[in-house]
């Protein structure tokens, strides 16, 4: 699913609504992270707390596989890091991932 996306170079997953994570759940986030950072696809992440935000850090999601500026306390955190990113982005003249 994930390679038939169209052209993007971020993905916000927000995890506002999502209590607990589970082994399975997590061994399924890792792999969706590494094939989107494979595309050279930066992957952020909202709202990460309690058990998920445990569950991230123990098994090195947090941190390792996704830096830790990339963890935002919420989804209004993260717009504005978006917006200084793509303006970044369009000063040096980059406008989006390689494609082969």
């Amino acid at each position: 699913m994930i390679k038939a996306l169209p052209e993007i170079e971020v993905v916000i997953i927000r995890m506002d609504k999502v209590p607990f994570v589970d082994q399975s759940g997590l061994y399924a986030m890792e792999d969706a992270v590494m094939d989107l950072q494979a595309l050279e696809i930066k992957v952020v992440f909202t709202d990460v707390h309690g058990q998920p935000r445990d569950i991230f850090e123990r098994f090195n999601l947090y941190g390792k596989l996704v830096e830790e500026e990339f963890f935002f306390h919420d989804f209004r955190e993260c717009a504005q890091w978006l917006e200084g990113y793509l303006t970044k982005r369009d000063a040096k003249g980059d406008f989006g991932p390689r494609v082969n």
